[in-house]
This record gives C-alpha cells, structure tokens and sequence, in this order.
C-alpha cells in the first residue's frame, strides 16, 4: 500500500492567496482638465493681485442711473428731448462734468393688458422710441462728446438702456444683461430685474516664455 504525502499549504495546489503588492509601487492620479484650469486661473488672478500697482492706472469716471415709470405714456419726441434734462443732469454740486456712463430703467411703457403681455408687439417699437429721445438729449444737450447705446434690453413694460461716451467704446467689454421676470408664477411681468455688467478699460496680458516675444504677440488671445 502506498500513501501520498498531504500537501503541507495551499500554495502546492495553487490556491494560496495572491502576493501583496509592491511598496514602492507609484499611485495613480487622475486630474480632471477643468479642476486644473481653474486652480491655473485662480494662481494667476493671485499674482496679479499682488503685483496690481505694476500694472494697473485708475481712471475717475461718473455714472448715472435713474428710472421713470412712464405710465404708458408715448416717448418724448426728438424735437422735445431737452424736456428731459431736468432728470439725466446730475443734481449734486460737484457733479458738474457730463456722466461717462448713462444706465435708465424704464417702467410700464406700455399698457400691461393681456395683449400686452401675451403679444408683446409694442415693446419694440416703444423701446426704440425712448432709446432715440435719450439719445437725442444726451448728444444734443448734456455734452459735446457723442453718446452711443451699448445694451437695451425690453420686456413688455421693462426697458434698460446703458449709453456710454463714444471716447469710451475701444476700451469696453463683455456687456451683459439678462432678464428674469419675477411677475405671476415668475413668468408674467408685471415687474422684472434686469442685472447688466459692464467691463471697460479693463485689458490683462500675461506674459510668458519670454524668449518666444513674436510667437507671443502673434497669438496673445490663445495665451
């Protein structure tokens, strides 16, 4: 009789259990492109930060804003848009040089009846019509630099205009400005906000690889 000898560990049948890994073995990091972009942005705007007086020259600028509700009265006619002088001046004693920058909200310039606000097809044609009285007082009456529209944005009986001086208009970008009706159910518009920006005079170039000055200057968008 024979007897074969009981393996001693799973190992001789090929069931031990797998060797552990390796402790020098490297860790893998995964970095999503967007994370990475905006840490790179945020790094830059820290830097830029620090070293604004580098770079940076402040300009004083005067803004006006104002609003009228016009009761669904017609627009002032070109003719009689000095009418409006005794709102767009400024009323402060020192505030004695024309604004550089013009914002007016208008409200109810139209009838807000159902077919107002179902149609909506005299909001253009009124919106238009202020837009050319203002403009007519501005260019006319408050200064003798040329003003030009920048944003207008209407919605039924809402209406906002930003004028800005045409000396202005290289320097400006990214004008934005959005509706959000907060009437009936946040749709109907009985009321509204209209937030806008304005970037102007406002220009970063950051430089790099400085051996690469051409190259920079013929691609400074995509750096």
């Amino acid at each position: 009789m024979e007897f074969t000898q009981r393996p001693s560990s799973l190992s001789s049948v090929g069931l031990a259990p797998p060797a552990p890994a390796a402790t020098n073995q490297q860790n893998v990091r995964y970095y999503h492109p967007a994370v990475l972009s905006q840490i790179r942005e945020d790094c830059m705007a820290q830097k830029l930060h620090l070293r604004a007086s580098e770079f940076t020259e402040i300009k004083d600028m005067v803004l006006w804003t104002g609003t009228f509700n016009v009761n669904a009265k017609k627009p002032v006619s070109i003719a009689e848009s000095a009418k409006l002088l005794s709102w767009l001046r400024a009323t402060h004693e020192n505030d004695q040089l024309s604004p550089d920058i013009v914002a007016v909200g208008f409200q109810e310039i139209v009838d807000l009846n159902a077919v107002n606000v179902v149609v909506n097809n005299m909001s253009g044609p009124r919106s238009a019509q202020w837009e050319e009285s203002i403009l007519a007082a501005l260019n006319t009456h408050m200064s003798d630099q040329a003003y030009e529209v920048v944003l207008h944005k209407h919605l039924v009986g809402i209406l906002l205009l930003v004028f800005v001086k045409r000396n202005h208009l290289p320097f400006i970008t990214d004008v934005v400005g959005s509706t959000a009706g907060v009437g009936i159910m946040g749709m109907m518009v009985e009321s509204s906000q209209r937030p806008y920006i304005i970037m102007i005079r406002k220009r970063t170039r950051i430089t790099r690889f400085l051996g690469q000055q051409g190259r920079r200057g013929r691609a400074h968008d995509a750096v």
